[in-house]
């Protein structure tokens, strides 16, 4: 008994290290079926071993499996428009900085920055930008979100579900729509950028393409 313990002990002691491999627990079994197979051509097996070896499994199947399942099964949380609140970043140099962040954003004048929190726990969800700019037939009007939290969904993601197109920009491969109403065109493009994953929305007069380029080349610059 002493001895199933100490192993015990040991596998949980590996455990935080262990990198869980899910075909694991199905190659142990097969391992024992394949000695019983082998085996049972010679003399009978003591019980005792068949106890031991049953132990060892319910043991390596109470530290790891866990382990396993709570790596490979993180739930997606969906946050809708009410569960988040917003706070104005007067200083988006010095928010970024505090937070140890690092993002690409617009440096134009004027500009509204504000975080979004989840409304319960007060975690930081995205930082969300809008400007105006100046297009060539009139003004463009520019929202980036920023996404912080990961293992998330918002409820803008709703509009960025089919993109259609592709692009590479700067370096950046770009997916992207545009949708088209009378003299307006209004384009929505997903990008990862230092890891953090961005969603770009441009309301324009002028032609789609050349204004996704226009701006995503801005916020690298």
């Amino acid at each position: 008994m002493e001895e199933n313990q100490d192993l015990f002990e040991k596998l949980r002691q590996i455990r935080d290290s262990y990198d869980p491999d899910p075909d694991l627990a199905n190659r142990v079994i097969e391992k024992v079926n394949q000695r019983e197979a082998t085996v049972a051509f010679k003399k009978p097996v003591p019980k005792w071993i068949w106890y031991l070896i049953g132990g060892i499994i319910a043991a390596f199947l109470a530290v790891f499996l866990p382990v396993y399942l709570t790596k490979n099964n993180s739930k997606l949380a969906i946050y809708s428009s009410e569960s988040i609140i917003f706070e104005d970043i007067s200083d988006m140099d010095g928010f970024l900085s505090e937070n140890n962040l690092t993002l690409n954003y617009f440096k134009t004048e004027p500009e509204n920055n504000r975080l979004a929190k989840i409304k319960d726990n007060g975690i930081y969800a995205y930082i969300t930008q809008e400007f105006t700019g100046i297009g060539e037939n009139g003004f463009d009007v520019v929202v980036l979100n920023m996404v912080l939290l990961k293992n998330a969904e918002f409820e803008f993601y709703n509009s960025y579900n089919s993109l259609t197109n592709t692009a590479s920009i700067g370096g950046l491969d770009i997916k992207y729509s545009i949708v088209s109403e009378l003299t307006n065109n209004r384009i929505y493009a997903k990008f990862i950028l230092k890891g953090k994953t961005y969603f770009l929305q441009i309301d324009t007069q002028d032609g789609g393409t050349a204004v996704l380029e226009k701006y995503i080349n801005q916020l690298l610059n």
